[in-house]
């Protein structure tokens, strides 16, 4: 089973990647969910 508690990633962070994320495909920049995983060294799924 995937490990889905990151304690790297605190609760401010997946707060404010889930705000980006909720914002509507038209109005995200293009290929920023593949710039987030990788900054943050997880799969686009895990965000």
């Amino acid at each position: 089973m995937p490990q889905y508690n990151r304690p790297e990633i605190d609760l401010s962070t997946r707060i404010a990647l889930a705000m980006e994320l909720l914002t509507p495909i038209p109005e995200r920049p293009w290929g920023r969910a593949t710039e987030l995983a990788r900054v943050y060294n997880v799969s686009r799924q895990f965000l």
